[in-house]
C-alpha cells in the first residue's frame, strides 16, 4: 500500500472543471501543461496544468431507456475511474516546477514502495522456511 503524500496548488486561478487542493500525489495518473488559445476570463493566466487523476465515483445517475422482453425501463449505473482538474498559471515556469516537483516526489515515493515490497518479500521468505522444513 502506498504512503499518501499530498501535493497543495497556490498561485493559481482555478479552470473549467472538477477540483482538488490538496491532491494525493499517488492518485495522479498524467499531468501536463500547455499555453491557453483563448483569454476570455483570467487573461494573465496564459498556462493551463492539466492534471488527470484517480478518483473513482460510482454515484453518477446516467438515464438510459431499457427495453427487456417488452417491459420499459431506466438503467441508471455509471462509474467514473479518472477526473481532470485544470489550473491557469502566470508564466510557463511556474507550471514547469510543479510538474518536476510532483514527478520527483512520485518518484521517491516509488523507491519507497519498492524498498517496502522487498522487505516485505525478506520477511515472507524469511518466515516461510521456518514453518516449512
Amino acid at each position: 500500500m502506498s504512503p499518501t503524500l499530498y501535493y497543495k496548488f497556490t498561485g493559481f486561478a482555478k479552470g473549467w472543471s472538477k477540483f482538488v487542493n490538496p491532491i494525493d500525489i499517488t492518485k495522479i495518473i498524467d499531468i501536463q501543461y500547455r499555453e491557453r488559445l483563448f483569454c476570455i476570463n483570467d487573461i494573465e493566466y496564459k498556462y493551463t496544468l492539466k492534471i488527470e487523476y484517480f478518483d473513482p465515483i460510482s454515484s453518477k445517475v446516467s438515464i438510459s431507456p431499457v427495453i427487456v422482453f417488452g417491459i420499459y425501463g431506466i438503467a441508471t449505473n455509471s462509474h467514473d475511474e479518472t477526473h481532470i482538474m485544470t489550473l491557469r498559471y502566470k508564466t510557463e515556469q511556474e507550471v514547469i516546477n510543479i510538474i518536476k516537483e510532483i514527478k520527483m516526489k512520485q518518484n521517491l515515493i516509488s523507491q519507497f514502495d519498492n524498498e517496502q515490497n522487498k522487505k516485505l518479500q525478506e520477511f515472507v521468505d524469511k518466515n516461510l522456511k521456518f514453518k516449512n522444513p
